[in-house]
């Protein structure tokens, strides 16, 4: 009977299939941040890296649905590291943000761990600009030539990617910074942070959505197409069609 069933589900699931595809084994992490709730942000991706939050950010009106709003001094999310995040062949990191006013030089958007081995990390403002950094790559692809426009003060859309050989930055869709960046990532077990460098220093001022982070290097046409993509695609029916998948098999 319980074979009949799944017959039955994985019939009644194929025609969604195509809606959910988008969310794929690469996406590691992923913040709608529409809970509007809680001490939790939860992650939309395969593998359940769950933020706590710190501090005490606001829950507000976002780029689209809810959002988080940070104030400079002490807010951020915590994501504990885990194997998925752990990445060192590939990445692309990305944000909606609406970064605001401060004495601060320098908002951390998305970064794992700190200036330290292993590190990845994703600016909103930096400096004047906005910048993507790898502590493990070579000087010549740093801050200093892969620095991009400031985008302070609206909402914008902020992607940086690594494809073990390139390095580039995007900023609402459009390619704004690249360079030749041949190297490779090492192992880190630091956490990431959304809004701070290890909780501990720079602090973002402003509104973020719509956090993502993959470990590969997005193509242009599939970042313009994650811009316009909001909230959460569920991974349910995907889990339950594998069950079943392999309960009729067995």
């Amino acid at each position: 009977m319980y074979k009949k069933i799944c017959v039955v589900l994985i019939f009644l699931l194929l025609p969604i299939i195509n809606s959910i595809a988008a969310i794929d084994e690469t996406l590691v992490l992923h913040f709608s941040f529409d809970e509007d709730k809680g001490l939790a942000v939860l992650d939309d991706s395969m593998y359940s890296n769950h933020g706590e939050i710190m501090g005490n950010p606001k829950w507000v009106d976002g780029k689209s649905g809810k959002a988080l709003e940070f104030d400079g001094a002490g807010d951020s999310v915590l994501v504990k590291n885990s194997k998925s995040l752990d990445i060192k062949k590939a990445i692309t990191m990305s944000m909606w943000v609406k970064a605001g006013a401060s004495a601060e030089i320098k908002h951390a958007g998305i970064e794992k761990g700190g200036w330290e081995v292993g590190e990845y990390s994703l600016y909103p403002i930096y400096e004047g600009g906005t910048v993507i950094q790898f502590f493990d790559l070579p000087p010549a692809c740093g801050d200093a030539a892969i620095k991009g426009p400031s985008i302070a003060g609206d909402w914008h859309y902020l992607v940086g990617t690594w494809d073990g050989k390139n390095i580039s930055l995007y900023i609402d869709g459009e390619l704004v910074k690249s360079g030749a960046c041949d190297g490779e990532l090492k192992s880190s077990n630091q956490p990431v942070h959304i809004g701070s460098r290890l909780g501990a220093e720079r602090f973002l001022t402003g509104i973020v959505d719509e956090v993502r982070i993959y470990n590969r290097a997005l193509t242009k046409d599939e970042i313009k197409k994650d811009m316009q993509t909001f909230g959460k695609i569920s991974v349910e029916p995907l889990k339950k069609l594998a069950t079943c998948w392999g309960d009729i098999k067995n």
